[in-house]
Protein backbone atom coordinates (compact mmCIF):
# COMPACT_ATOMS: atom_id res chain seq x y z
CA UNK A 1 0.00 0.00 0.00
CA UNK A 2 2.91 2.36 0.65
CA UNK A 3 3.94 2.01 -3.00
CA UNK A 4 0.40 2.84 -4.14
CA UNK A 5 0.37 5.89 -1.86
CA UNK A 6 3.69 7.00 -3.37
CA UNK A 7 2.20 6.72 -6.87
CA UNK A 8 -0.77 8.82 -5.82
CA UNK A 9 1.57 11.40 -4.29
CA UNK A 10 3.51 11.71 -7.55
CA UNK A 11 0.44 11.95 -9.76
CA UNK A 12 0.13 15.40 -11.42
CA UNK A 13 -2.78 17.10 -9.65
CA UNK A 14 -3.99 18.80 -12.82
CA UNK A 15 -4.72 15.44 -14.46
CA UNK A 16 -7.69 13.35 -13.35
CA UNK A 17 -6.46 9.99 -12.16
CA UNK A 18 -8.15 6.72 -11.32
CA UNK A 19 -6.59 4.96 -8.36
CA UNK A 20 -7.03 1.23 -7.94
CA UNK A 21 -8.42 -0.13 -4.71
CA UNK A 22 -7.30 -3.71 -4.09
CA UNK A 23 -9.80 -5.78 -2.16
CA UNK A 24 -7.35 -6.80 0.57
CA UNK A 25 -6.73 -3.16 1.50
CA UNK A 26 -8.58 -1.51 4.36
CA UNK A 27 -12.13 -0.29 3.97
CA UNK A 28 -10.98 3.04 5.40
CA UNK A 29 -8.69 3.38 2.38
CA UNK A 30 -11.57 2.61 0.04
CA UNK A 31 -13.71 5.29 1.67
CA UNK A 32 -10.85 7.81 1.47
CA UNK A 33 -10.33 7.08 -2.24
CA UNK A 34 -14.07 7.39 -2.94
CA UNK A 35 -14.19 10.73 -1.13
CA UNK A 36 -11.10 12.12 -2.87
CA UNK A 37 -11.33 10.87 -6.47
CA UNK A 38 -14.04 11.12 -9.12
CA UNK A 39 -13.49 7.49 -10.13
CA UNK A 40 -12.04 4.53 -8.26
CA UNK A 41 -11.12 1.24 -9.95
CA UNK A 42 -12.00 -1.87 -7.95
CA UNK A 43 -9.52 -4.67 -8.38
CA UNK A 44 -8.84 -8.05 -6.87
CA UNK A 45 -6.35 -8.60 -4.15
CA UNK A 46 -4.55 -11.08 -2.00
CA UNK A 47 -7.11 -13.65 -0.90
CA UNK A 48 -9.69 -12.42 -3.42
CA UNK A 49 -8.26 -13.81 -6.64
CA UNK A 50 -11.27 -16.02 -7.42
CA UNK A 51 -14.05 -13.91 -8.87
CA UNK A 52 -17.50 -14.82 -7.52
CA UNK A 53 -16.14 -17.00 -4.71
CA UNK A 54 -17.81 -16.85 -1.29
CA UNK A 55 -15.03 -14.66 0.11
CA UNK A 56 -15.05 -12.41 -2.95
CA UNK A 57 -18.80 -11.73 -2.68
CA UNK A 58 -18.53 -11.13 1.07
CA UNK A 59 -15.81 -8.54 0.50
CA UNK A 60 -17.82 -6.91 -2.29
CA UNK A 61 -20.73 -6.53 0.16
CA UNK A 62 -18.46 -4.90 2.72
CA UNK A 63 -16.99 -2.57 0.09
CA UNK A 64 -20.37 -1.54 -1.33
CA UNK A 65 -21.75 -0.87 2.13
CA UNK A 66 -18.82 1.53 2.73
CA UNK A 67 -18.85 3.43 -0.56
CA UNK A 68 -22.56 3.80 -1.22
CA UNK A 69 -25.01 6.16 0.42
CA UNK A 70 -28.21 5.16 2.19
CA UNK A 71 -29.89 4.73 -1.22
CA UNK A 72 -27.13 2.49 -2.54
CA UNK A 73 -25.65 5.17 -4.81
CA UNK A 74 -21.83 5.17 -5.06
CA UNK A 75 -19.93 8.15 -3.63
CA UNK A 76 -17.86 8.26 -6.83
CA UNK A 77 -17.78 6.53 -10.20
CA UNK A 78 -16.73 2.89 -9.92
CA UNK A 79 -14.70 1.05 -12.54
CA UNK A 80 -14.68 -2.75 -12.26
CA UNK A 81 -11.47 -4.59 -13.11
CA UNK A 82 -12.18 -8.13 -14.34
CA UNK A 83 -15.88 -7.54 -13.59
CA UNK A 84 -17.50 -7.87 -17.01
CA UNK A 85 -19.28 -11.08 -16.17
CA UNK A 86 -23.00 -10.16 -16.27
CA UNK A 87 -23.45 -12.14 -13.03
CA UNK A 88 -21.18 -9.53 -11.45
CA UNK A 89 -21.77 -6.17 -13.11
CA UNK A 90 -25.56 -6.47 -13.19
CA UNK A 91 -25.62 -6.36 -9.38
CA UNK A 92 -22.94 -3.69 -8.88
CA UNK A 93 -23.36 0.03 -9.60
CA UNK A 94 -20.36 0.30 -11.93
CA UNK A 95 -19.88 3.19 -14.31
CA UNK A 96 -17.42 1.24 -16.41
CA UNK A 97 -15.38 -1.93 -16.49
CA UNK A 98 -12.71 -3.77 -18.40
CA UNK A 99 -11.47 -7.26 -18.85
CA UNK A 100 -9.16 -9.40 -20.92
CA UNK A 101 -12.16 -11.56 -21.77
CA UNK A 102 -12.41 -10.56 -25.44
CA UNK A 103 -8.68 -10.82 -26.11
CA UNK A 104 -8.39 -14.18 -24.37
CA UNK A 105 -11.56 -15.85 -25.57
CA UNK A 106 -12.03 -14.64 -29.14
CA UNK A 107 -9.36 -17.16 -30.17
CA UNK A 108 -11.40 -20.10 -28.85
CA UNK A 109 -12.87 -21.17 -32.21
CA UNK A 110 -14.70 -24.22 -30.82
CA UNK A 111 -16.76 -22.04 -28.47
CA UNK A 112 -18.36 -20.30 -31.44
CA UNK A 113 -19.50 -23.34 -33.43
CA UNK A 114 -22.95 -22.68 -34.79
CA UNK A 115 -22.56 -18.91 -34.82
CA UNK A 116 -21.83 -16.59 -37.71
CA UNK A 117 -18.58 -15.54 -36.04
CA UNK A 118 -15.99 -16.83 -38.52
CA UNK A 119 -13.01 -14.56 -37.80
CA UNK A 120 -11.36 -13.59 -34.53
CA UNK A 121 -12.72 -10.07 -35.04
CA UNK A 122 -16.25 -11.45 -35.47
CA UNK A 123 -15.85 -13.51 -32.31
CA UNK A 124 -14.55 -10.47 -30.41
CA UNK A 125 -17.59 -8.46 -31.52
CA UNK A 126 -19.92 -11.27 -30.47
CA UNK A 127 -18.39 -11.40 -26.98
CA UNK A 128 -18.61 -7.61 -26.66
CA UNK A 129 -22.22 -7.61 -27.88
CA UNK A 130 -23.16 -10.26 -25.30
CA UNK A 131 -21.65 -8.12 -22.54
CA UNK A 132 -23.29 -4.94 -23.84
CA UNK A 133 -26.71 -6.63 -23.80
CA UNK A 134 -26.82 -6.06 -20.01
CA UNK A 135 -26.72 -2.95 -17.86
CA UNK A 136 -24.89 -2.37 -14.64
CA UNK A 137 -27.05 -2.02 -11.55
CA UNK A 138 -28.16 1.54 -10.82
CA UNK A 139 -27.60 1.16 -7.09
CA UNK A 140 -26.44 -1.26 -4.42
CA UNK A 141 -29.08 -2.99 -2.33
CA UNK A 142 -27.91 -3.01 1.26
CA UNK A 143 -30.23 -5.76 2.42
CA UNK A 144 -27.67 -8.40 1.45
CA UNK A 145 -29.64 -9.76 -1.48
CA UNK A 146 -29.16 -8.12 -4.83
CA UNK A 147 -31.55 -9.11 -7.62
CA UNK A 148 -30.19 -9.68 -11.11
CA UNK A 149 -31.30 -11.26 -14.36
CA UNK A 150 -29.66 -14.44 -13.10
CA UNK A 151 -31.69 -14.70 -9.90
CA UNK A 152 -30.80 -13.70 -6.38
CA UNK A 153 -27.47 -12.27 -5.43
CA UNK A 154 -25.67 -15.14 -3.71
CA UNK A 155 -25.69 -15.15 0.05
CA UNK A 156 -22.43 -16.07 1.73
CA UNK A 157 -23.73 -19.60 2.24
CA UNK A 158 -24.79 -19.94 -1.41
CA UNK A 159 -21.70 -18.48 -3.08
CA UNK A 160 -19.40 -21.17 -4.36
Amino acid sequence: MAQNDAYLGRWPQHLPGVPVYHMHQSLDRLLWLAQNYETVALGGGIGYEVLKSRGWWQRIREMMDVITDEHGRPLCRLHGLRMLDPKVFTVLPLTSGDSTNVARNSGQVAWFTGTTAKTRGDRACLIADRIEAYDSARSWRRNGRQISLFGSFPSVAQAA
